[in-house]
């Protein structure tokens, strides 16, 4: 009887906390030229799906950090005329293949608002992070549990892994991978991404930092991984949220590597705004 009390209190404890999916994740694959992740091993991804005549598809990643909150990028919702309303999207939590409404792990929830960062700057990315509220807590399973938010920033080096159903070539922006897709890259120094010859000679400021390769080959790509997660484990062996897929040259191309927001920089307005 108590192994039995212990063994359910460790199981509780397991989804209760942040950061430590119940399967281990194999950070070799990719998103770009590689493997599908395993199923449950990212369990904080959402898919946001927007709503049409014919039902809902697959528009942008994000990240579930409690039972209620989901960190995305603002410019998956941001229209140059009028607001992005909650009702027309809906969130999948537990998703594994986009578009197989039949998996038994999935929660759909639905959104009660969206709190867009006021100072978003559409030609820039500048300020690119969103929260959306859901109406009803998520239920935390083996396959739905959260992302921890960072406690510390990521430093240039440091491998992250990026997870999202972004087509593994450039295709139609309406196109991207069935099965969920993983990529570990490093994190690159921003003078090296602000070199003339890197990234068409966009800035990377402050609030943003680039991930990948050099010579390419690894990336994600912004068709379908807009909006998903950037995650670094911690010294406690957690998985923090430490960036949010923002933008980005063509897929895993030579000097355009993606770029990210900072998470850590904005951890008082998502405090402020998780309201």
């Amino acid at each position: 009887m108590y192994l039995s009390i212990f063994l359910l209190g460790l199981a509780a404890a397991s989804v209760q906390g942040c950061g430590v999916p119940s399967i281990s994740a194999d950070v070799s694959a990719s998103i770009v030229g590689g493997q599908p992740a395993k199923h449950g091993t990212w369990p904080w991804q959402v898919s946001i799906r927007k709503f049409d005549r014919l039902g809902s598809y697959h528009t942008c990643g994000g990240t579930l950090i409690d039972k209620q909150w989901v960190l995305t990028a603002t410019h998956c919702f941001d229209k140059l005329i009028g607001e992005a309303l909650p009702e027309d999207y809906e969130i999948i939590l537990g998703a594994h293949e986009v578009d197989n409404a039949g998996e038994a792990t999935r929660q759909t929830r639905q959104i009660e608002k969206i709190v867009n960062h006021e100072a978003f700057n559409r030609v820039t990315f500048e300020n690119d992070i969103t929260l959306l509220k859901l109406t009803q807590e998520a239920n935390y399973t083996s396959h739905v549990q959260p992302a921890c938010l960072p406690g510390k920033d990521g430093n240039p080096g440091d491998l992250v892994s990026i997870t999202g159903w972004g087509d593994q070539e450039v295709k139609l922006a309406a196109e991207y991978d069935q099965t969920l897709q993983q990529v570990v890259v490093p994190i690159i120094d921003s003078q090296t991404c602000n070199q003339p010859t890197w990234l068409d000679g966009e800035v990377i400021d402050a609030v943003m930092f680039c991930a990948g390769y050099e010579n390419g080959g690894k990336d994600s790509c912004q068709q379908g991984d807009s909006g998903g997660p950037v995650v670094l484990k911690n010294a406690a062996d957690q998985w923090e949220v430490i960036g949010i897929t923002s933008w980005g040259y063509g897929c895993a191309d030579v000097q355009k590597p993606g770029v990210y927001t900072r998470v850590y920089y904005y951890r008082d307005w998502i405090a402020n705004n998780k309201v």
